[in-house]
């Protein structure tokens, strides 16, 4: 069975706060080379994701995305992948989303993957 289907603990007992895992020198240089087209896109997603979580010494990463904080798992999915090298992931949906919940509002997003709408 492929690692991407391995079933991990989301959130650990006394896990730091958002924040204690944000990318290094070299993680950020990294995500900041991924944001140029086409590094970013298709193929070069998965590698390009791969090598910033090598780069770093945490099981995890800190990445703020469409307005929303995320900590991205090592060995994680697709999705985590292009939140954690391209912030303009899935914009206009978070976009048109945001427009209709109330300032202060909630938006619960059932059925997600992880969470990337909530």
């Amino acid at each position: 069975m492929s690692d991407l289907y391995q079933p991990i603990d989301l959130v650990e007992e006394n896990e730091p706060p958002f924040g204690a895992f944000a990318p290094n020198a070299l993680q950020s240089a990294i995500i900041a080379f991924a944001k140029i087209p086409p590094f970013y896109r298709g193929s070069f997603r998965r590698p390009i994701a791969n090598l910033v979580r090598r780069s770093g010494s945490h099981q995890c990463i800190d990445v703020r995305s469409n307005g929303s904080a995320f900590r991205v798992r090592k060995g994680a999915n697709l999705i985590e992948d292009s939140l954690l090298i391209y912030p303009g992931y899935n914009r206009r949906e978070i976009d048109f989303l945001v427009s209709g919940t109330p300032e202060g509002g909630t938006f619960i997003d059932l059925g997600a993957n992880i969470g990337l709408y909530t």
